[in-house]
């Protein structure tokens, strides 16, 4: 198996609420970000698009999502306000 050298980038968004915000920046070259609702959380985190944000997280659970950006993904909280964690690989 070959390895490939990247980059790796984090990100935190707290406060979230009802209303759908992005995950963050515009990083360039990125291939994957990786979008955990934190353990922390009490309610569950919706993840998706700007339109539309239909894959449900619990505490602690996370996703990985190819995409070119961490500006495409959205996330909002079903109830309460929660923290999203996020990680991704250039």
């Amino acid at each position: 198996m070959a390895y490939v050298s990247v980059r790796l980038f984090t990100g935190t968004v707290i406060d979230i609420g009802a209303t759908p915000v992005q995950l963050g920046a515009a990083l360039a070259g990125i291939h994957e970000v990786m979008v955990q609702s934190d353990p922390a959380n009490i309610g569950k985190m919706a993840v998706g698009n700007i339109t539309a944000q239909y894959i449900t997280l619990t505490p602690g659970q996370a996703i990985s999502i190819p995409v070119n950006t961490v500006a495409l993904v959205w996330v909002k909280m079903l109830s309460g306000t929660g923290v999203a964690n996020w990680l991704a690989t250039e």
